[in-house]
């Protein structure tokens, strides 16, 4: 037996029967590959088969192509999944690296409880957001008030429209008004976009030396990107809800930029010096940003199991595919996405934690080519006339 990816299926025979993702049988046991077969198998989002030959694994390939491992990787094990991954992995710029340490003072520093304490939320930055929220949770609500409430902002009108016939939905036929959005997406979807296109409106103005706000963003929308494009390769059904939480895996890393700036360049220096952030985080506050964002999620009236699945995703993820997806996800966007949002060294992935959500290496290669199809227009829909 011999499992090769999708490009080197035609013309072998399957030695056993292919199915696609959703369980649903595609073709059966020693058939032959035709071309045909091969464009048949992308449309169901098949990406390797097991065939019939003599086995070339290219998991026991030790070789980087005469490439040594990205420093980005300096956390991760050696194991399969490096050696995939230190094939594309970027570098962060040598400019984004602080070049000294700032002296803490304890003024600099606040607990936790004051640091949620002195959050307003989402609602106090946009009236129309708490309208929004009141209606989307009255039994009494239709499609119709929904859209009359979105629609008093233009602008947050315009951006749901454009996010709602990106790739992140991939819908055939364009969406062209706030009331078909809402009767097609569902409130609920709505509701996350909302919160997810407000938190960039939210956190605007933060200026950091080490942190630009697009930059930040981009890293956000990579590592959401890599959620839903993994949760459509392990989940059946809705995979929306890992875009919103791979987006806002770093909301509280924001709010502790906002209050505790000079403090936060203590922990980016520690981190760019060969620790994790989290680590970091800890080191100096006493709490990680993690933390905060648990907090929040439960404020911006976002799921709490959505909350606890990112926190973990940080920790333990014992028996847990959603926070090990989390983790993977967002390992991936620091190592070979795009942006920056603080992570000089990506946080660690192991082969077991790619062999517990059953990816394989041609999986990941699918996976790859489909973020870097998406990756820019959604980028766009977020961010499109937001300045660095």
């Amino acid at each position: 037996m011999t499992v090769v990816g999708i490009g080197s299926l035609e013309g072998k025979v399957l030695d056993k029967d292919l199915h696609a993702p959703n369980g649903r049988m595609i073709l059966a046991k020693d058939t032959l590959v035709t071309a045909r077969h091969v464009e048949v198998f992308l449309s169901w989002g098949i990406v390797e088969g097991s065939v019939y030959g003599d086995s070339h694994d290219r998991e026991d390939v030790d070789d980087l192509d005469g490439h040594p491992p990205s420093p980005i990787l300096s956390l991760w094990k050696a194991g399969w999944g490096k050696r995939w991954i230190s094939r594309r992995a970027r570098s962060i710029p040598e400019k984004l690296f602080p070049s000294s340490c700032p002296e803490l003072s304890q003024g600099d520093l606040l607990p936790i409880e004051s640091l949620l304490y002195l959050e307003p939320g989402l609602a106090s930055y946009s009236p129309v957001l708490q309208e929004i929220i009141d209606v989307i949770e009255s039994p009494f609500s239709s499609a119709v008030h929904v859209a009359e409430v979105v629609a008093r902002d233009s602008a947050l009108s315009a951006r749901l429209l454009k996010l709602v016939n990106s790739p992140i939905y991939g819908f055939p036929r364009t969406i062209k008004s706030i009331e078909q959005a809402v009767s097609i997406v569902g409130s609920n979807d709505l509701m996350a976009l909302v919160v997810q296109v407000s938190s960039i409106a939210y956190f605007r103005g933060i200026s950091h030396k080490n942190l630009d706000m697009r930059s930040f963003w981009e890293s956000s929308i990579s590592c959401a990107l890599f959620a839903r494009l993994l949760a459509f390769r392990r989940f059946r059904g809705d995979d929306s809800h890992f875009f919103v939480g791979g987006m806002l895996m770093n909301l509280g890393r924001l709010v502790m930029v906002q209050r505790m700036p000079e403090a936060f360049s203590i922990a980016l220096y520690r981190a760019s010096r060969g620790a994790s952030l989290l680590e970091s985080e800890k080191s100096v506050f006493g709490y990680r940003s993690s933390d905060v964002t648990l907090s929040l999620f439960d404020r911006w009236f976002l799921p709490p199991d959505l909350a606890r699945s990112i926190t973990e995703a940080r920790s333990t993820r014992v028996n847990d595919r959603k926070s090990t997806l989390f983790a993977v996800a967002e390992g991936l966007s620091v190592a070979v996405g795009s942006g920056f949002a603080g992570d000089y060294y990506a946080p660690p992935v192991s082969d077991e934690d790619l062999d517990f959500l059953g990816v394989t290496e041609n999986e990941l290669d699918f996976i790859m080519c489909q973020f870097n199809r998406q990756r820019a227009e959604i980028v766009d829909a977020f961010l499109g006339g937001i300045a660095s």
